[in-house]
């Protein structure tokens, strides 16, 4: 049964070396602007809620969407049905299977644990011009520092 014990440790804090036998951990890179396909058909005349429409957009802006394959696309769009549902009668009946498809599709902590997916933190931008001028400041106080030694 998935999610008994500790975590695996990270390939880096590992003792043995030996082959992991779920495999390696993937690092994930956080989408910047992903694609985000249309609504799938709506099951009636009244449409997607706004709260359906809200989910379907952060599934796809999920690191983990960049992982799906054509079946896991129609497990998304399978979810979207079921969260539809859920939304307009409020049973909880459904809540359960939710909880699973999202584990299954790694759009929850611990289905990414169970994937062993990681997502990365989001890339540092470096600012050239605020790094020349600390450069040229770094420059001229030992060039300070010298002279006053000379002076000495």
């Amino acid at each position: 049964m998935a999610g008994r014990g500790p975590a695996p440790k990270f390939r880096e804090n590992r003792r043995r070396r030996n082959v992991p036998l779920h495999g390696e951990w993937v690092e994930l890179r956080p989408l910047t602007d992903p694609p985000i396909p249309d609504l799938p058909e709506p099951p009636d005349e009244a449409g997607w809620s706004t709260r359906t429409a809200r989910s379907w957009a952060a599934w796809w802006a999920d690191p983990a969407a960049q992982m799906w394959g054509a079946a896991d696309v129609d497990l998304v769009e399978h979810l979207c049905y079921m969260h539809e549902s859920w939304v307009r009668k409020g049973t909880g009946s459904v809540l359960s299977e939710l909880r699973q498809v999202r584990e299954a599709l790694g759009l929850t902590p611990k289905g990414k644990q169970d994937r062993r997916w990681r997502v990365a933190p989001p890339a540092e931008v470096v600012d050239l011009d605020v790094q020349r001028a600390d450069a040229e400041k770094t420059r001229e106080l030992r060039k300070r520092a010298a002279a006053a030694e000379g002076d000495s």
